[in-house]
């Protein structure tokens, strides 16, 4: 095994971990929530797992790949992350926001970017 895919498999395991903390921690909120629930919160644990299904079927994490897009890509986990996480505590909460919106485009905007960015640092790698 390589360097490179000893990352591979690092950056898989924090994001199942990361996905399985999210799930937890919805699990905990819902149990103290008075009945209340969000799909926003309960879904919560599905960005990270995205990231790692595509960590793990298109390989985007290469020797040659840019840093930029691997940075790119993994914060638009995070920000996803926290706009599900304040979308869900606002509607557990009874209260809504326009500016949650922000977060989801933001989000798409970062993920498709540094998408963009991998596999056009892939095709140029090889």
């Amino acid at each position: 095994m390589t360097l490179f895919t000893l990352d591979i498999n690092k950056r898989i395991f924090k994001f199942l971990l990361l996905s399985i903390f999210c799930f937890i921690f919805t699990t905990v909120y819902n149990k103290f929530g008075h009945g209340v629930y969000s799909v926003y919160m309960n879904t919560l644990f599905i960005w990270p797992l995205i990231a790692a299904i595509t960590y793990t079927t298109l390989k985007v994490i290469d020797k040659g790949n840019n840093k930029l897009g691997i940075y790119l890509f993994n914060t638009s986990i995070v920000v996803m992350i926290y706009g599900s996480l304040l979308v869900g505590i606002f509607e557990i909460a009874g209260t809504a926001s326009i500016y949650t919106n922000i977060y989801f485009i933001l989000g798409a905007i970062l993920f498709v970017v540094g998408f963009i960015i991998l596999i056009i640092s892939k095709k140029n790698h090889k």
